[in-house]
């Protein structure tokens, strides 16, 4: 298996730089052969983050991404069980996608609540707004 970052991903997923998709393509296809791809949570993070703001992706869209990376033969997501809860907690409510891998990590980790100031965070299962002093 082999890793990649962020920017090895994006151009998999994008057509925006000919060159560097057909090279990131071709190394996808290589990982096949030694084990599949493996993409660690702070690369997904990161991936949607910058289909949202530089690419002005939709939150459909996003989720689409996301559904077809965990579902793909080959790739392997960190956390996949954290991920395919985050997308539930998403096609349950308006929640963004890090905010729900957030609340699926924190509460896979013990966390009774995880505090924001996020008001659309803040109804997330397992999240609360910080308390008023």
């Amino acid at each position: 298996m082999i890793g990649v970052d962020s920017n090895v991903l994006l151009r998999i997923l994008l057509d925006d730089d000919a060159g560097q998709a057909r090279r990131a393509r071709r190394l996808a296809v290589e990982a096949a052969a030694a084990g599949g791809l493996f993409v660690n949570l702070l690369v997904l993070a990161e991936t949607v983050w910058t289909l949202r703001r530089s690419y002005r992706y939709s939150r459909a869209q996003l989720l689409d991404v996301v559904s077809d990376l965990a579902g793909t033969s080959g790739v392997t997501l960190a956390d996949h069980a954290a991920v395919t809860e985050a997308l539930t907690i998403c096609n349950t409510s308006p929640a963004d996608f890090p905010d729900a891998l957030i609340s699926a990590l924190n509460t896979r980790a013990g966390c009774a609540t995880t505090y924001t100031f996020d008001r659309n965070a803040a109804a997330l299962p397992g999240y609360a707004s910080v308390p008023d002093l």
